[in-house]
């Protein structure tokens, strides 16, 4: 269960797959690489999605988007019960840092299940996360994520992801050509 509120993830999530690469067949949940998690890594978009709300009769919601991959000892992605934990925080040049989170999304083992995807890098998990504390202003953000096994053992940790945010949606195609070039005589 997604505990920070909002319960949007449902209308996200063709943009979520389209974003991952999780497009074709191969997103079956079949021949999951189930194994004991020695290492996790965080990959994050740098932009801000914004998605319609269910809850909020369709108001511009503004989400962080990610993949949370598990690795094995012999560093292949496998897959793991357990529960995860995310941590937004201000990272703004010249501010001091701060142990206090903008945000928090707890999930669950449940949620994590419904949020395993299988793309170029292997199977992993697939965040959106509903950002409720969204400045525009705040250009520089940093993230950690802590997984924790189901079947006990310590926790990990994500190495910390520092992010400088460029807008709302992805970069834009500034200009784009598709005539040859020609060879100078």
């Amino acid at each position: 269960m997604l505990t920070n509120g909002r319960q949007w993830i449902v209308a996200a999530t063709p943009l979520l797959l389209i974003a991952t690469g999780c497009v074709g067949l191969d997103c079956k949940t079949k021949d999951l690489p189930i194994g004991v998690p020695m290492q996790a890594a965080a990959y994050w978009k740098t932009y801000v999605l914004f998605g319609a709300d269910p809850a909020h009769d369709g108001a511009k919601c503004p989400a962080l988007a990610g993949r949370v991959v598990l690795y094995s000892q012999a560093g292949t992605p496998v897959v793991a019960p357990g529960k995860m934990q995310v941590r937004l925080f201000s990272d703004m040049p010249g501010e001091k840092k701060s142990d206090t989170p903008l945000e928090v999304w707890e999930l669950d083992a449940d949620t994590l299940k419904g949020k395993l995807q299988r793309d170029v890098v292997g199977w992993g998990y697939s965040l959106i996360l509903p950002w409720g504390t969204y400045n525009p202003e705040l250009t520089h953000v940093r993230l950690t994520v802590r997984f924790e096994p189901a079947t006990g053992g310590m926790p990990l940790f994500a190495q910390e992801s520092r992010l400088t945010l460029h807008g709302d949606g992805p970069p834009k195609v500034m200009s784009s050509s598709t005539e040859p070039v020609t060879p100078r005589s």
